[in-house]
């Protein structure tokens, strides 16, 4: 058998333990805890807000496609209208129903009521209210 040694004489350290509350820092306090719950109510808060704001966008691009559509629509029906004024396509459209223009043209009179304040005027020179010319090319 081996023979043991005796162990060295190891001084003595001056600490002492002190009876009382033990700190063990695996422990979480109180206000640990609320510092968590804030966090992580501000993480979910900033989730939530980042989502909102794209559902947001998603409905901005949606919006902005449906303009766009509208805006075509728009200017087909301008051009639409345009096509239908013309006075080319009115001319053919008037002899495909049978009219005609005039052989002679004639001035028509036709009295209509003047207000009382201008029918001195009128009369002073020599207008009728309402002359109109019919019938002339």
């Amino acid at each position: 058998m081996a023979a043991r040694t005796a162990p060295l004489g190891i001084p003595r350290s001056r600490l002492r333990v002190i009876p009382g509350k033990s700190r063990n820092p695996a422990r979480i306090g109180v206000r640990q805890l609320g510092w968590l719950v804030v966090a992580i109510a501000m993480f979910f808060a900033l989730i939530y807000s980042r989502i909102f704001l794209d559902r947001a966008a998603f409905q901005i691009t949606n919006l902005e496609g449906l303009i766009s559509e509208q805006e075509t629509r728009f200017d087909e029906l301008r051009l639409q209208v345009a096509q239908l004024e013309s006075p080319q396509r009115i001319y053919a459209e008037a002899q495909r129903m049978g009219m005609v223009l005039p052989e002679e043209a004639r001035t028509v009179s036709a009295p209509m009521p003047v207000p009382a304040d201008e029918i001195g005027e009128l009369a002073s020179a020599g207008k009728s209210p309402l002359i109109a010319t019919v019938g002339s090319r």
